[in-house]
């Protein structure tokens, strides 16, 4: 995984990072899909997890 080959350290598994790239991709492209409830607060945890892995490489001094 690219991710990971500029990162080693970066803990994100390929299904997390697939799962962000189709939500970004079907809501903009497909009008048709629109995801479910369920769906949706699946995504918004897959995204805290990939917020979270990211910001654990971040310096202390300089995270939000």
């Amino acid at each position: 995984m690219l991710s990971q080959a500029m990162e080693p350290s970066l803990e994100l598994t390929t299904p997390e990072i697939v799962a962000m790239t189709d939500y970004g991709v079907k809501l903009r492209y497909d009008n048709d899909f629109w995801p479910t409830q369920s769906e949706a607060a699946d995504a918004v945890a897959i995204a805290e997890q990939v917020r979270d892995a990211v910001l654990a490489l971040v310096p202390e001094e300089v995270r939000p």
